[in-house]
């Protein structure tokens, strides 16, 4: 039997001799205390039957001079302990406690220990609290002032900081039975436990808890509270297992796994870490690789729960008001820490690899699945933390994309889950070489039979819509040169962009075109063929390039009218396919909006001769801005009413011949109603806004002498408020 090797400090404390109502187990379970920890390693400072609490502050503050040169800290208190105000006091033996202000002023609190163990975060931090018996002075303390409740009421809850554990020997509010041998209960029972070999930490106090429970016939239940940090953390672990008990431990860990008990496979997991680690010349390495492997695939598992732990945290700050920037570093602590303990169970998989002689294909396709996990996992981390290094992660998913291809070939999905990663990490860096990985990949996947298990079950997380959506996404981006600041086409940056995907993508546009146009309907059908995954989101990304395409092309001239229309067609068509997925009334504004947007572009393009193309185009115009203003002004939506209008007004004066006067009254009527609620809305934003456009173009109608009297009349009376209200320097 070996500790393990840090260095350990513990401050060990048993009172007993109480003036009033003296207890007897005290001393005793500190004694066995103190001797089981020394067995363990520890360092012990060991006091009994401490009188005041000037004696009592001196121990501690002696535990806390020393913590700092410790890896881990241990603190055992065994005696009266009463809360105030729900903050916890540890009862010296000779003081006088006739009121709850003689406990605030001479009994010492819980915090001034709490305070050594908070300040050591990536350590092990332990405090044990055998200190919820009878209170023998409340019965003296003035009912007037009382914050305990009924007599005996036990310890208030305590959150432990991060990296530590505190527990307490009965749930918070009761009380735990002193013992009628020689040691308490807890105590006999935390000795024994603590002494196990190969339990965790945590495993110990559960079984602490259940021996407890069984000995009181359930009257006394012990609770503690973790925060502890990284990998389980073990007291005492045995380094002398022969072979056939290594096969026992892997085989429980098997079937643990396979049941779902994942606390079991982990535990025996872990055990079989320890020791393979010790002993790696005495076994195959491919046996702690195994072992690597399973319990990242646990902690992979284990994330969901995380994430539910996260959110109550989360919850639980707010209620009280304390969420703030050590609040958020907990939060993330929690959340991520099943996949902190992925990547680290990856990573040394990984590294129990021998890249040179993996000569069967079994050893190929675990080393490309392991080392894929260990970077995925582990960029969702570097990412959070803001630190990732691109260049690194970059180089590393090159190396297995190099080894994938050569291995696997340019079908299989491996070579496209690693194309895409490469895609994914490279995004902001190198946009192009983004664009052809993600290109890469989404071509594997369309031209290759998968099943799609083994690829969720290799990647962890890919989503299989991805590939095509970020191929989308990333060409995408390169098309956004091409505009300028104001989001209206720049002529000279729309021809740079045109020349350089020319170069490097195609230098046919039509055949540019067609390379995405299809990369977006397999998309689409995966999605379909996957209960619409992520189709939003692929509608989205396809929308975006339907609309931008054209829009470039036709400034440079290499664009054709029916490529264009085949563009701007499929972009209302997507709009209008997203709306199955929205509720929303505004994304169904939104949509018309934009596909108002879209028929005026085609519009402007369409040649001049195709009248009758021209006259319905501007009928389908004239009805999707009808909706939209219906659908707003119904819905008493400010913003969206007077956007809708101002397209209207935009329309009529470019098409006043198309549009009737009666009509453009008809509208103006509306806004006549609406403008107190404009003005209003405008006002509270503090800026014209869409209210700013309404004049702008009531001006040119004006100027161009397109409004009768009544409308001018009306709509001076409008400016002048609007005038009042917003000054030209606004």
């Amino acid at each position: 039997m070996v500790a393990q090797t840090e260095k350990r400090l513990a401050l060990v404390i048993g009172n007993a001799n109480y003036d009033k109502d003296e207890l007897k187990n005290p001393v005793n379970d500190a004694l066995l205390i103190a001797k089981t920890l020394k067995k363990l390693g520890f360092d012990v400072i060991l006091d009994t039957n401490i009188v005041s609490k000037r004696e009592f502050v001196k121990r501690v503050s002696e535990f806390g001079e020393r913590r700092s040169n410790y890896n881990v800290g241990f603190v055992y208190y065994a005696g009266h302990g009463v809360q105030v105000n729900n903050e916890n006091y540890l009862l010296p033996t000779k003081e006088d406690f006739n009121s709850e202000y003689d406990v605030q002023d001479y009994a010492v609190s819980v915090q001034k220990i709490m305070r050594y163990l908070t300040s050591s975060t990536s350590e092990v931090n332990v405090l044990i609290l055998d200190a919820c018996r009878n209170n023998p002075f409340e019965s003296n303390w003035n009912e007037s002032t009382r914050s305990l409740g009924k007599s005996g009421s036990g310890l208030a809850k305590m959150p432990p900081p991060t990296g530590s554990l505190i527990a307490f020997s009965t749930d918070a509010g009761n009380v735990a039975i002193d013992g009628e041998g020689k040691y308490s209960i807890y105590c006999e029972s935390l000795s024994k436990n603590m002494l196990l070999p190969n339990t965790s930490l945590d495993q110990i106090f559960r079984n602490v808890r259940a021996d407890v429970i069984k000995a009181t016939g359930g009257n006394q239940k012990p609770i503690e509270a973790s925060q502890l940090t990284g990998d389980a953390f073990y007291l005492i672990t045995k380094k002398d297992y022969n072979k056939i008990e290594v096969k026992s431990l892997k085989k429980r860990a098997d079937e643990a796994c396979k049941e779902g008990n994942k606390k079991e496979a982990l535990e025996n997991y872990k055990i079989l870490e320890i020791y393979l680690k010790a002993n790696l010349d005495k076994f195959d390495k491919s046996f702690l690789r195994e072992v690597y492997v399973n319990m990242g695939g646990i902690y992979l598992e284990l994330q969901s729960s995380d994430e539910i732990k996260a959110n109550k945290y989360y919850e639980e700050q707010k209620k009280i008001d304390m969420w703030d920037e050590n609040a958020y570093r907990t939060y993330i602590q929690i959340i991520y820490k099943s996949l902190n303990n992925a990547a680290n169970s990856f990573l040394n998989a990984r590294n129990l690899f021998d890249e040179q002689n993996l000569d069967d294909k079994k050893l190929k396709e675990d080393y490309s699945e392991v080392c894929y996990k260990y970077l995925r996992s582990q960029s969702y981390l570097d990412y959070e933390a803001g630190r990732i290094d691109d260049d690194l992660f970059i180089k590393e998913i090159k190396k297995l994309n190099k080894f994938n291809s050569e291995n696997f070939g340019n079908k299989d999905y491996r070579t496209a889950c690693s194309y895409y990663l490469t895609g994914i990490f490279s995004k902001d860096s190198d946009p192009l070489n983004s664009y052809q990985n993600l290109v890469k990949s989404s071509q594997i996947l369309s031209k290759s039979k998968y099943n799609k298990d083994e690829i969720l079950d290799y990647s962890m997380t890919l989503n299989l819509v991805y590939p095509y959506k970020w191929s989308i996404m990333a060409f995408n981006s390169l098309l956004k040169d091409a505009f300028g600041d104001d989001n209206f086409i720049d002529k000279n940056k729309a021809k740079e962009v045109a020349s350089f995907l020319k170069l490097n993508i195609h230098n046919n546009v039509d055949s540019l075109y067609t390379i995405h146009y299809k990369i977006i309907e397999d998309g689409i059908n995966i999605s379909k063929s996957n209960n619409n995954q992520d189709m939003e989101g692929m509608l989205l990304a396809s929308v975006e390039f339907a609309h931008t395409f054209p829009i470039i092309f036709n400034a440079t001239g290499d664009i054709d009218y029916e490529t264009y229309k085949k563009c701007a067609l499929s972009a209302i068509k997507y709009r209008r396919n997203i709306l199955k997925f929205s509720d929303d009334y505004t994304d169904h504004i939104r949509m018309l909006h934009n596909n108002v947007i879209t028929y005026r572009n085609l519009y402007y393009v369409t040649d001049t001769n195709e009248i009758d193309a021209l006259k319905k185009m501007r009928e389908v115009i004239y009805d999707l801005n009808a909706k939209s203003i219906k659908l707003s002004y119904e819905k008493n939506n400010i913003s969206y009413f007077l956007y809708s209008i101002n397209q209207y007004l935009q329309q009529y004066y470019y098409n006043i011949d198309f549009y009737s006067y009666t009509d453009l009254q008809d509208k103006l009527n509306k806004v006549d109603l609406l403008f107190g609620d404009i003005i209003q809305l405008y006002r509270k934003e503090d800026k014209p806004g869409q209210l700013g456009q309404y004049i702008e173009w009531m001006d040119m109608l004006f100027n161009e002498k397109m409004l009768q009297e009544n409308e001018i009349n009306n709509y001076n009376k409008l400016k002048d408020i609007y005038s009042l209200l917003f000054s030209e320097e606004e």
